[in-house]
C-alpha cells in the first residue's frame, strides 16, 4: 500500500484478471455487468461505397449481484446490453446503463433503475439527439450526474457533450459543464465532480477543434457543482502533436478511473505508462490534489524495453497489471 504525505491509505488493486466492481455497505453484494452471449458470424456486401466483408456481432450483457467472494450469483437483467452499474449510497437502487432505440431508429443509452434485487424502477431517458453515458450517483442519493453526448455533433465540438445532473424526483436536469468528460466521480461532500478529458491538437492556426484533429491524451479534470469553471488538474497531455511513431504510441497519457480521497482533497487516477498495439498497455497509479498544484505518482509500471522508431511497436515487460482503484 502506498500513503500520501497527509497519512491517507492509497490501495491499488494488481490482478489484470479482477472484475471492476461496486459494492454495497447495507446490503454486502456486489455488482457487476456479467456477458451473457456474444455471436459473431461472417457478413458480405455491396453498398454505395463498393462492397466489403468482415464479422458482424452481438453481445448480451445483463446486471448481476453476487456475495463478495463471487458466490451466490443472481443475474438481474437480461435480453439487452447492460453495463455501468452502481448501488445508490443507501444500497436499495441500481442504477445502470441501458442500451434501447432512441428517435428515427438510432440507439442510444438511457439511466436504468431498479431495487437491489431486480425490481425495475424506471429510467432516466435522453432527450431526442442524445445519450447518457458515466452515470454517478450524487453522496445523497437524490441525483445522478451523467455525460450527455450528442448523437450527431462530435464530443469535442460545440454543443457536442456537457455534464448533467439529473434529479430522481422529477425535476428539470442542470448542465454543470460543457464538453466531453468521462469517468465521472462525484466528491463526498457533493461539491465537485471528477472527470476524464482527451486534449485535442488543432492543425494549423485554428481557434476551434474539427473532425481530423489528433489527440495527444488524456487528464483529470475537477468540475465544480456551482458553476465555477471546470479545471484541469494534471496536464499531463503535450500539446503538441507527436512527431514519431514512438511518440504517437506510447508517449499517450490515458488518465481514467478517478476516485476521490475520504477528506476530497485529493483525486487518485489511473494513468497508462504505454498503450501501443503489442505490449497492450499498463497502468500507472497517480495522486493530484484538487487544485492541481501538486501531482505525485504512487506506483509505477515496468516501461518499455526498447521502441522501433520505424513502426512504432515496442516490447513492454509482462508484469502486473493495475485494474482497481480504491482509497482505504
Amino acid at each position: 500500500m502506498s500513503v500520501l504525505p497527509d497519512g491517507t491509505g492509497l490501495q491499488p488493486a494488481a490482478n489484470p484478471s479482477v472484475r471492476v466492481t461496486q459494492l454495497s455497505s447495507s446490503r454486502g453484494l456486489q455488482v457487476y455487468s456479467k456477458t451473457i452471449s456474444s455471436t459473431s458470424h461472417p457478413y458480405s456486401g455491396c453498398g454505395i461505397a463498393g462492397c466489403s466483408s468482415g464479422y458482424v456481432g452481438s453481445t448480451e450483457a445483463g446486471i448481476a449481484v453476487a456475495q463478495p467472494d463471487g458466490s451466490g450469483e443472481r443475474v438481474l437483467t437480461s435480453g439487452g446490453y447492460d453495463v455501468d452499474p452502481s448501488f445508490s449510497p443507501d444500497g436499495d437502487t441500481i442504477a445502470y446503463l441501458r442500451h434501447q432505440e432512441g428517435g428515427h431508429g438510432a440507439t442510444v443509452d438511457a439511466v436504468g433503475l431498479m431495487s437491489w434485487d431486480g425490481v425495475p424502477l424506471g429510467a432516466l431517458r435522453p432527450p431526442d439527439g442524445w445519450t447518457y453515458a458515466s452515470p454517478v450517483w450524487s453522496p445523497d442519493g437524490t441525483s445522478i450526474a451523467v455525460e450527455r453526448r450528442s448523437t450527431s455533433v462530435p464530443d469535442e465540438q460545440a454543443g457536442g457533450s456537457a455534464v448533467m445532473v439529473l434529479p430522481l424526483d422529477g425535476g428539470p436536469p442542470r448542465q454543470v459543464a460543457s464538453g466531453p468528460f468521462r469517468d465521472l466521480a462525484w466528491s463526498h461532500g457533493g461539491r465537485e465532480l471528477a472527470g476524464v478529458r482527451t486534449r485535442y491538437v488543432r492543425y494549423g492556426t485554428r481557434t476551434a477543434w474539427q473532425p481530423g484533429d489528433h489527440p495527444t491524451g488524456d487528464d483529470v479534470w475537477v468540475v465544480p457543482l456551482d458553476g465555477s469553471a471546470p479545471r484541469n488538474v494534471t496536464n499531463l497531455a503535450p500539446a503538441q502533436e507527436p512527431s514519431t511513431f514512438c511518440e504517437t504510441n506510447l508517449s499517450m497519457v490515458r488518465a481514467s478511473k478517478p476516485a476521490w480521497s475520504p477528506d476530497d482533497t485529493h483525486v487518485a487516477f489511473l494513468e497508462s505508462a504505454t498503450s501501443d498495439v503489442s505490449s497492450g498497455g499498463v497502468s500507472d497509479v497517480g495522486v493530484v490534489d484538487s487544485s492541481g498544484r501538486h501531482r505525485v505518482t504512487v506506483f509505477s509500471s515496468p516501461r518499455p524495453a526498447h521502441c522501433d522508431p520505424r513502426t512504432g511497436m515496442s516490447q513492454a515487460p509482462r508484469g502486473e497489471i493495475v485494474a482497481v482503484l480504491g482509497w482505504s
